[in-house]
């Protein structure tokens, strides 16, 4: 077993959103409606598929994970787990930046986009927003519902599509705690001087010897490289490490 700790994106911008909404599609309308609400904290593309599993499921815990982080992607197993905070950024005032701890997911299967797409078990999973694709024939075109999209990288992204699930999973989309704040300095400041939870979570994932980081990690807009706890922790702390977590996520919701 192997945890990571990723955080995503929950970005504003009107452009995307007025072109993803022309297109028409009414369970994309849908996920706008969410996505505009005030605490929030959708990924802008439903990857993890958070709205998607709510939405065709009925439990936020069979979300999905399938586009985004294909090189991270590729080496979960099932039984590992990844702890997700959600980035909303503010560009044109302070805080630049808050933090938002969504929860964390134990992985029930990996899978090929194949196998999603031809086996009765994973039916349930096609409708999915963060599918990526659709069969053409005998091959795979690119088939997605929010712009941009990913024109020209599509195929790199398609390896492994991620199964989330069990009683170890724990997902909070409608109002996550704020943990965090990012101000322009590196690395972000936790708001453990006043909450519980933000304290309990940044001395379980940063607060030991030899970690060095939070979340941020740069200025850019790509500053969140992910973060492998199975460097730091041993196998019987990771289950302790998930167990507390799993915990505070809870308690919050």
């Amino acid at each position: 077993m192997n945890g990571y700790v990723c955080v995503f994106r929950h970005a504003v911008r009107p452009r995307d959103v007025e072109i993803t909404s022309a297109m028409g599609n009414p369970i994309v309308r849908d996920f706008l409606g969410l996505y505009a609400q005030v605490g929030s904290c959708l990924d802008w593309g439903d990857d993890p598929a958070f709205f998607s599993a709510n939405y065709f499921l009925g439990d936020l815990g069979l979300a999905t994970w399938g586009v985004c982080r294909a090189r991270l992607r590729s080496n979960l197993r099932r039984g590992d787990f990844v702890v997700f905070f959600c980035a909303k950024p503010n560009p044109v005032a302070k805080p630049r930046c808050t933090y938002y701890f969504v929860g964390v997911g134990t992985i029930t299967d990996v899978i090929s986009r194949e196998q999603l797409l031809s086996e009765h078990q994973y039916s349930q999973y096609r409708p999915f927003l963060n599918v990526l694709v659709k069969p053409d024939g005998q091959r795979l075109v690119r088939h997605e519902y929010f712009h941009p999209g990913h024109p020209t990288d599509w195929q790199k992204r398609l390896a492994a599509y991620v199964l989330f699930g069990t009683p170890l999973t724990f997902f909070n989309v409608t109002n996550p705690p704020h943990v965090a704040t990012y101000n322009g300095s590196l690395p972000e400041e936790w708001c453990s001087r006043t909450s519980l939870i933000a304290e309990r979570l940044e001395r379980l994932l940063f607060g030991f010897e030899g970690i060095g980081r939070k979340l941020r990690t740069s200025h850019s807009r790509h500053a969140h490289a992910h973060l492998n706890l199975g460097r730091t922790f041993p196998q019987l702390k990771l289950v302790y490490v998930r167990s507390e977590l799993l915990g505070l996520a809870r308690n919050a919701a």
